[in-house]
């Protein structure tokens, strides 16, 4: 987990950078049609993360919250379903099958 946790604080900060520098690129014009109040700077945005852990909760609900299943495994047939559903839908769609055709 500390890892992932790890691995998602990098792509949290890759983000902000890339958002920092995408919002740097506007003009006042465009920052101000897409919401930018006045006195907007593009580097003040900030992401920002917290980590929460049991370690944080009262010893007695952190030891009863633990034992609280996290994982779960199901059957091949319903992976490939959820799959499925999820993206039969995403490849019918009007404007993504626009942009796919634009891409060619």
């Amino acid at each position: 987990m500390r890892s992932g946790f790890d691995a998602f604080r990098l792509s949290i900060r890759e983000w902000g950078e890339a958002t920092r520098k995408w919002q740097c690129r506007l003009s006042a014009a465009q920052a101000r049609r897409l919401g930018a109040p006045p006195g907007w700077r593009c580097s003040h945005v900030k992401f920002e993360i917290a980590e929460v852990s049991f370690d944080q909760l009262e010893p007695r609900r952190a030891a009863l919250v633990s034992t609280v299943p996290t994982r779960f495994n199901l059957p091949v047939e319903q992976v490939d379903l959820v799959i499925e559903t999820g993206t039969d839908p995403i490849l019918a769609h009007p404007i993504f099958r626009e942009r796919m055709a634009l891409a060619r």
